[in-house]
């Protein structure tokens, strides 16, 4: 995005990446397996690329819309908008794409987006671990993803011989 005086801002970092996840990326519940499993898939590739992405100097953020109207909700968006529902629109999903990739600033971050609003979720999540998986468990996870760190990432095993 250009400033006021048509100049381009500058960054430390040399790209921006925004992933499209989902709400059922971190709530599930729609019923259609596939969808919830890969946009599931999606939040974990956020959570698991970001230390690839600061050692390359990319920031990979995400956004999770909530209902928006377009071909794929066809089907039921008149049931939706009868019941009253908020929805967004692909114009303000949008705008929350190019917001996220023009925000030096966000690194690791998505964002909520349902009913033409935005909360980040990553931030408040991570402030929340204590509380829902226990400060021990939390520990434990920290200090593993150290050891990680260290070995250059979770080691996968080797191919063995059906021989």
């Amino acid at each position: 995005m250009k400033s006021n005086d048509g100049t381009l801002p500058t960054s430390p970092h040399k790209g921006s990446i925004v992933l499209v996840a989902s709400t059922s990326g971190y709530f599930g519940g729609s019923g259609v397996a596939g969808y919830v499993s890969s946009k599931h898939g999606v939040v974990g590739l956020l959570r698991s690329s970001q230390a690839a992405a600061n050692r390359n100097g990319v920031r990979i953020n995400g956004i999770a819309p909530f209902f928006t109207p377009s071909h794929i909700t066809a089907s039921y968006a008149a049931e939706w908008a009868a019941a009253g529902l908020s929805s967004n629109t692909a114009e303000g999903v949008a705008r929350r794409v190019v917001e996220t990739l023009a925000d030096s600033t966000q690194q690791g971050s998505c964002f909520l987006v349902a009913g033409g609003k935005s909360t980040e979720l990553e931030t408040r999540r991570t402030e929340l671990l204590d509380e829902w998986i226990g400060s021990d468990n939390r520990k434990l996870m920290a200090d593993a993803n150290v050891l990680f760190a260290k070995l250059g990432g979770y080691p996968l095993p080797k191919a063995r011989s059906l021989l």
